[in-house]
């Protein structure tokens, strides 16, 4: 999850903390915030994330363990029950495909393996995430030309400061891998 996502959940969490504190309730929260537009409906309840075996293609909803225990650090590795290979956090706003449809387990799996879930916070969801092959590659195709972009700005940058110069090779080398492992999927589609 990104900084910014992690903020604006906590942020949600902690207004609807505080109106239930000065005596609003839930429900009047819910009406307050659909009429002005908001959605955070992940800071209102605790939600069980999404969980998948892309070997049995199979998904299940666990509860979160910070649900349970607020001062946990570290999360319950959950195993598939069946395959008892370890199962990915997908999210909570996935929809995991039926155990028939391969095409859309390849799509999640591909998806999974460049770093792409279902996290939000709620408001406004995880934004476009493509449901079929096609869609995937064409997704794929215009992510891979975006990291490129990146990775040619940052060779145009004229720099003569040592420290800039190494941040820029850092740059260069996380644009340059993010390029390759959308390469590769790309290919074993």
């Amino acid at each position: 999850m990104s900084i910014t996502k992690w903020n604006e959940e906590v942020i949600c969490f902690l207004i609807n903390r505080l109106l239930r504190f000065l005596g609003h309730n839930s429900g009047e929260i819910r009406n307050d915030i659909k009429k002005r537009g908001i959605m955070c409906r992940y800071a209102m309840y605790s939600y069980k994330s999404h969980y998948a075996c892309f070997k049995c293609k199979k998904g299940f909803k666990r509860r979160n363990l910070k649900d349970i225990n607020r001062d946990l650090v570290e999360s319950k590795v959950f195993h598939c029950p069946d395959c008892r290979s370890i199962m990915v956090n997908v999210g909570l706003d996935c929809e995991v495909p039926s155990k028939k449809d391969v095409k859309k387990w390849k799509v999640l799996e591909s998806l999974y393996e460049i770093g792409i879930t279902y996290h939000s916070c709620g408001c406004s969801g995880p934004g476009y995430i493509p449901k079929e092959l096609d869609e995937l590659k064409a997704y794929l195709e215009k992510t891979k030309s975006q990291y490129e972009h990146n990775y040619q700005s940052l060779l145009k940058e004229e720099i003569y400061d040592q420290v800039e110069i190494k941040k820029r090779n850092e740059s260069l080398t996380h644009w340059s891998k993010k390029v390759e492992e959308i390469q590769n999927v790309i290919d074993s589609l």
